[in-house]
């Protein structure tokens, strides 16, 4: 995938998604165009998950 279609991907996702997104590819290993190709779902209990770990 190029990188102007993971940025297309990307921009059309809501902004509370694209926020977890953005979230997420910097505190884990995790690439944007990996991310982008995750459903809403994943991206938020990757995203809680992540926070959970986070606080503890």
């Amino acid at each position: 995938m190029t990188d102007d279609q993971v940025m297309k991907k990307f921009d059309k996702r809501l902004f509370e998604v694209r926020r977890n997104i953005s979230d997420l590819t910097h505190c884990t290993d995790y690439k944007l165009a990996e991310l982008v190709n995750m459903t809403d779902e994943e991206i938020e209990a990757l995203y809680f998950e992540t926070r959970m770990i986070r606080e503890s």
